[in-house]
């Protein structure tokens, strides 16, 4: 008599969707609320809380002018976005300690693929994970700019799109970027 392993196999798997360990984690999609108020508090936000290290921080029409924000401590997030705000969009923060790191989220760590305005990281930043930057059109730009540099660790980045990144550093960056489109300008 011929033995498969059909039968544990479909037990195993059962077991493991039982338990969560075959679910995806699901992003929750954050929009900024139309204010300056630091990102890592809930009053940023159009809904209560703020993004956490899986989720999208979106910035749209929600935003009806250029917005400055503050990171305002240490924050890990899975994706920023930026769609259609009224204005330029900055995340600047002076403070060493307040780092922004992005995780990327499906490997996306910023996403201008349908921006209408710019982004300036002005804060200190830091990669939790490989990612992807997909700088939109050609009439776009993110430009990286401060005192505190980016922390690759370990991580690869990868420039998309026809957009502009600007680097204005006045620390080093601690891993070149790998760019598969886009264009770069400043020193690295």
């Amino acid at each position: 008599m011929k033995t498969t392993h059909t039968g544990k196999f479909l037990q195993i798997a059962c077991l493991l969707l039982l338990s969560g360990a075959l679910t995806a984690q699901a992003q929750t999609t954050y929009i900024k609320a139309n204010n300056t108020t630091a990102l890592n508090t809930s009053g940023s936000w159009t809904v209560a809380g703020f993004p956490g290290s899986g989720d999208i921080g979106r910035w749209d029409s929600t935003v009806t002018a250029a917005n400055t924000v503050a990171v305002g401590g240490p924050l890990s997030i899975g994706e920023i976005l930026i769609a259609n705000p009224g204005g330029d969009v900055s995340i600047s923060d002076a403070t060493a300690a307040n780092i922004l790191t992005l995780n990327g989220v499906s490997t996306v760590g910023v996403d201008m693929s349908v921006a209408n305005q710019n982004l300036t990281f002005a804060a200190p930043l830091s990669l939790g994970g490989s990612q992807t930057w997909n700088l939109g059109s050609s009439a776009r730009t993110l430009t990286l700019s401060g005192a505190n540099g980016i922390n690759f660790g370990a991580n690869v980045l990868t420039i998309s799109g026809g957009g502009l990144l600007t680097v204005k550093y006045n620390s080093t960056m601690t891993t070149p970027v790998a760019s598969s489109a886009g264009r770069r300008s400043g020193a690295q």
